[in-house]
């Protein structure tokens, strides 16, 4: 391939959020040929995506403390009148894209259903 992703996500990201693009490119550069330095001079940052920047998502993944499963687990995800809500942060068995898909065909089969 052409392109190397990197993703960053933890305490790996901690102080990505305060840079901008290009700050996030050079700085995944260094860790990543501090780790293969076989690498120094062949990679170059092409594009950044921060979810923790981007001004419609805030973060990445949702978090839950201790205890708000379940009372909380069924809440977001439950159809308001005719709006019907999907996101991984309505799944109950995934996170992420494949949580995200889980509740589009919930809320699809519920649209169906209805």
């Amino acid at each position: 391939g052409h392109f190397l992703w990197n993703f960053k996500s933890g305490l790996s990201a901690r102080g990505y959020e305060r840079l901008n693009d290009e700050q996030a490119g050079e700085r995944a550069l260094r860790e990543f040929v501090a780790a293969r330095p076989s690498a120094a001079g062949k990679v170059r940052p092409m594009a950044v995506s921060s979810w923790d920047r981007d001004p419609w998502t805030l973060g990445h993944l949702p978090y839950r403390a201790p205890g708000q499963i379940a009372k909380f687990g069924d809440v977001l995800g439950k159809p308001h009148g005719r709006l019907h809500f999907a996101g991984d942060h309505t799944a109950t068995l995934m996170t992420g894209m494949e949580g995200a898909m889980e509740s589009g065909e919930r809320a699809a089969l519920e649209v169906l259903q209805a």
